[in-house]
């Protein structure tokens, strides 16, 4: 199954998911996490001029810096919180690949870009919510019998 297949069932693959958030680069950490609340995300994507992913932030990433450095964390620019270099996929990839590499990196988002810009993101809660909606019980069957947790 590729990527593709998902994104298409969670109405990415017309363009630029809703739930995808280009953090600027010159924004605080207060100010990304404004941003990330307000559109109720967990992953901000930060971009270079040319559009192309550089880097992420994430709620997790926020709190974890609060806990280390306190609230002058928050004060902090984007460009020394966010976690780059960034692990991306494309529509083509399969999608156990991708979650495969989800949880070996603990990961729960990774963008997908076209052409190193970035389209969305997919979760794998989006993967999760997929194979239990739209798979018959005989394919997710076939599909776990072949997985990398079994």
């Amino acid at each position: 199954m590729l990527i593709k297949v998902v994104i298409r069932a969670i109405n990415m693959d017309g363009g630029q998911a809703d739930n995808m958030v280009v953090v600027p680069l010159d924004a605080t950490v207060l100010e990304a996490s404004r941003i990330l609340s307000e559109r109720n995300v967990g992953l901000g994507l930060v971009c270079d001029d040319d559009g192309r992913v550089i880097g992420v932030l994430s709620e997790r990433d926020v709190v974890r810096g609060l806990a280390d450095q306190g609230a002058g964390f928050l004060d902090a620019k984007i460009s020394s919180a966010m976690k780059s270099p960034v692990s991306t996929c494309t529509r083509e990839d399969d999608a156990r690949d991708v979650i495969k590499s989800m949880h070996d990196k603990g990961y729960r988002h990774m963008p997908v870009v076209e052409d190193g810009k970035p389209i969305g993101i997919v979760s794998s809660r989006d993967v999760l919510r997929y194979l239990v909606d739209k798979l018959t019980p005989a394919d997710q069957e076939r599909l776990w019998s072949d997985s990398v947790w079994l």
